[in-house]
């Protein structure tokens, strides 16, 4: 069953607006990535990358325990655990294909977004 979504944003300019906006900061971000790619060898950008998320992710977790006292219980986290793992993979396979050849994989790596909002 879908929830009803808001006609604010379906039918508005805000409906068009953020995906194009997303898909010019991903393009961006991945233009920026390859050209600190150039700079750095993959592996210490990676690690650079896997420390900024694990330091959000920490934050965030104090923030939602000590500030929102949000109850966390392990087996109910299971998805999104495993969906960290999924992102810290493409985090890493993404790295290497953008350091390897930035020039073919950088269209293809930020064409999903595109396609999603088509």
């Amino acid at each position: 069953m879908q929830e009803k979504v808001e006609d604010k944003y379906v039918n508005s300019f805000i409906a068009i607006f953020f995906p194009i906006f997303y898909c010019i900061i991903d393009g961006l971000g991945t233009f920026l990535d390859a050209v600190v790619l150039e700079k750095i060898p993959e592996a210490s950008a990676n690690v650079a990358y896997e420390y900024t998320f694990c330091t959000l992710a920490v934050c965030l977790f104090f923030y939602l325990v000590f500030v929102k006292k949000t109850k966390f219980s392990l087996p109910t986290e299971g998805p999104k655990f495993i969906a960290a793992v999924c992102e810290t993979i493409g985090q890493f396979t993404y790295i290497y294909a953008i350091g390897a050849n930035a020039v073919a994989s950088a269209p293809l790596i930020s064409s999903y977004c595109l396609f999603s909002v088509i």
